[in-house]
């Protein structure tokens, strides 16, 4: 493999289109606790781009859901932030569980 095919942004977003793919994304999306305020929402332990294209799409259906607490929600390659106020009401991390079994994000 020649240097350009690892460091080509364009050659990672191409993701692996092998049998092992099923296998690497079989335990996600998962939700993480981060912090006293915050959740991370994983779509794939490598950046694939189904997985970029779902944390898009999560962080705007979050975005959308516009849930009382939430102070920010912000999207990275595979995954999706969710800040939120730790004393407002509700389950947020309920919510989040909802949100992702409502559809495949895949």
């Amino acid at each position: 493999m020649r240097l350009c095919e690892l460091t080509c942004p364009a050659r990672l977003l191409q993701g692996r289109r092998d049998e092992k793919a099923p296998a690497m994304t079989r335990n996600y999306p998962r939700i993480m606790p981060t912090g006293l305020g915050g959740l991370v929402v994983q779509f794939a332990p490598v950046l694939t781009e189904p997985a970029n294209r779902a944390a898009l799409a999560f962080r705007a259906a979050v975005d959308h859901a516009n849930w009382p607490g939430v102070t920010d929600c912000t999207a990275a390659l595979v995954s999706v932030f969710v800040g939120f106020d730790p004393l407002a009401p509700g389950d947020l991390h309920g919510q989040v569980a909802r949100l992702l079994s409502s559809r495949d994000w895949l």
